[in-house]
């Protein structure tokens, strides 16, 4: 036991030394720290869920990516600072709403990449054409939350999201439509803005403590590269 002990701390700080140089590494890399890769302080606590805080404007900054994101006072994604959706609808508007999480709102990518802005892009080219719209002047809402069920998006689009008197409406799903509020009910904003679990187990607390782990990054995103290049077939595609 003697021997043991010695060689079990030296292992240990081994490893602290380790997942200290590798924190240094990703946060040179990235220019943020990796406890910031997957989580940020912008949601807001609500009647049927939660929200994203209104007049946000920051930089999400990881290994993978580099965006700004901004919000309106109603907690929509917009493409630049005071930027406003207003409520009324103005005449002779087409409006588009879209609904969904985390693809929806367009994580890891700018405003005009996402699947709302490049629909929109799509459809003004296509009322230029005369194929879509008519003469209406194409209006978007990105009404999507990052990491909000199905469920809880549409109780608030029948509390809110109607008084908007969208043309169309798109909800983007995760799975399927055959989820119970148990997708999102879980998950609460705490003071600062951060999703966190209601009820926290310790399983909760050893996955968080892993995704913050710098080791169990790069050794994810190694594994990711080097299975990068084979092929998978999707089941149901009409592919291989």
């Amino acid at each position: 036991m003697k021997r043991v002990l010695p060689v079990l701390l030296s292992i240990l700080f081994a490893l602290a030394l380790l997942e200290g140089a590798l924190q240094l590494v990703y946060r040179v890399r990235a220019g943020d720290w990796l406890a910031h890769r997957t989580a940020l302080p912008i949601y807001r606590e609500t009647d049927w869920g939660f929200a994203l805080k209104p007049h946000l404007a920051l930089e999400h900054r990881t290994g993978e990516f580099r965006t700004h994101l901004f919000t309106d006072a109603h907690g929509f994604r917009v493409a630049a600072a005071g930027e406003e959706v207003a409520r009324e609808k103005p005449e002779g508007t087409w409006r588009v709403m879209l609904l969904g999480p985390s693809f929806a709102f367009g994580w890891g990518v700018e405003y005009e990449e996402t699947f709302l802005a490049q629909l929109g892009d799509r459809l003004r080219a296509g009322a230029a054409a005369g194929t879509a719209a008519g003469d209406a002047k194409i209006d978007l809402i990105n009404a999507g939350v990052p990491a909000l069920g199905p469920i809880q998006q549409l109780e608030w689009f029948r509390r809110e999201g109607a008084a908007y008197r969208p043309d169309l409406v798109i909800q983007l799903v995760y799975g399927s439509y055959a989820v119970s509020r148990a997708y999102s009910d879980g998950l609460v904003p705490d003071e600062r803005g951060y999703l966190r679990p209601a009820t926290v187990s310790r399983a909760d607390r050893l996955r968080a403590a892993l995704k913050r782990s710098a080791i169990v990054f790069h050794v994810w995103a190694a594994t990711n590269r080097l299975r990068g290049g084979e092929p998978k077939a999707i089941e149901g595609a009409g592919r291989p």
